[in-house]
């Protein structure tokens, strides 16, 4: 356990549905450690969901080249002991600047689905989206609550990774364009102090 852990012991419970949770610190820390915690369902345990896929009515969304169309859904995942997956976990601090710049956060495209499900990501930081379909694909990149498109490029199987650097704190969704069903979330924190469980 880290020393910020001994001293800010802290329990997190979520009621169903909720995956963000905001830690605050000291504005002005004189020490450095690693965050450890767990983020746990306060109830009982969920049932797996499954999701069948299937083409969108009146459009050009194919399933072909997407291997099994049942599959594991991505809304809320615990884990036996009531861990929550993809709960995005950060302290309030202020970046120092002394920090190197981050490498961008690869999100792939395998099997038609996008993965990692959740990243996070420094403010100002990048991801790059990888094709290892052997489809298409239509990136798309919202920012929450917003109708305007960001970023719109179509990547082919095999072409090279898509750059993209987001410029202001928030949550976003990265959507493919042809299969409906794909998407991902980037949560771009303020400072360096994150984690993604």
């Amino acid at each position: 356990i880290s020393k910020m852990a001994n001293k800010y012991p802290f329990t997190l419970s979520l009621s169903k549905g909720v995956i963000a949770l905001f830690l605050l610190a000291s504005a002005s820390p004189t020490w450095a450690a690693d965050l450890k915690g767990q983020v746990r369902l306060d109830g009982p345990l969920p049932a797996a969901e499954k999701v069948t896929i299937e083409p969108k009515k009146g459009g050009n969304h194919s399933t072909e080249g997407c291997w099994s169309l049942l599959k594991d859904s991505q809304k809320l995942r615990v884990d036996s002991s009531g861990g929550i997956r993809d709960a995005v976990v950060w302290l309030d601090l202020p970046d120092t600047g002394t920090s190197p710049a981050a490498a961008p956060v690869l999100i792939d495209q395998n099997q038609c689905v996008f993965e990692p499900h959740v990243v996070a990501i420094p403010d100002g930081g990048e991801i790059a989206v990888r094709n290892s379909d052997s489809v298409i694909h239509n990136i798309r990149i919202f920012r929450e609550g917003k109708p305007d498109m960001l970023m719109h490029q179509w990547q082919k199987a095999d072409a090279a990774d898509i750059p993209w650097r987001f410029k202001e704190p928030g949550r976003y969704v990265v959507r493919c364009g042809v299969h409906h069903w794909m998407y991902s979330w980037v949560f771009v924190v303020p400072g360096r102090s994150f984690a993604v469980t």
